[in-house]
């Protein structure tokens, strides 16, 4: 496969609010985004890989994932056929960040896998209309909700708001959406406090 997987563990308090659960999103994107630049070693690790000295690898399972998809996927459906309309998936109060929605992503893959996908273009427009309500977004989410009790309109405002934490980095620093001199090397978060 000529492939390695690097493991690193972040470890932090658990947040009580979403000031605090943002803070440790960027914590995470800042520590990939620098992780990139450190794997300079790759072609080493690799040529070592190549000696098939270790045979076997664990693989992860993404039957959840998929599970969830198509749970979700029916939600909308039935709900369409119902009310001949799509949900909003927001608080009414952020109606204007509605356009963005397919920025509501769970999982910390799921929006690195976006942001790769993205144009600069694409990133910029959802970047200028989000970080605008950022502020809004934390002082709404905090003064209303713990983290594991956010009904799905503000979990989706949360996922939202990670994913501007995401695409910070391309917009503010690299000025594209994968990292400089990164190579083929990417890292996958396989275990996250997700909200």
């Amino acid at each position: 496969m000529d492939k390695h997987i690097f493991k690193c563990t972040l470890y932090f308090v658990p947040p009580t609010n979403t000031r605090q659960r943002l803070a440790q999103e960027l914590a995470a994107v800042t520590f990939k985004e620098y992780a990139f630049q450190d794997a300079n070693t790759l072609e080493a690790t690799q040529t070592m890989i190549n000696t098939r000295v270790v045979t076997d690898f664990p693989l992860c399972d993404q039957e959840i994932l998929l599970r969830h998809l198509h749970k979700t996927a029916g939600d909308y459906v039935t709900e369409y056929k119902k009310n001949g309309k799509a949900m909003a998936k927001l608080p009414s109060e952020f109606a204007d960040l509605e356009p963005f929605t397919e920025w509501c992503l769970a999982t910390e893959q799921q929006r690195d896998d976006k942001r790769l996908a993205s144009t600069m273009a694409e990133m910029q427009e959802f970047y200028d209309a989000a970080f605008g309500r950022l502020e809004d977004a934390i002082v709404y989410l905090d003064a209303r909700f713990p983290l594991n009790e956010m009904p799905d309109d503000a979990k989706a405002l949360m996922h939202l708001m990670q994913s501007l934490v995401m695409v910070s980095f391309p917009i503010e620093v690299w000025k594209q959406p994968r990292l400089l001199d990164s190579g083929a090397t990417y890292i996958q978060l396989l275990k996250e406090p997700v909200v």
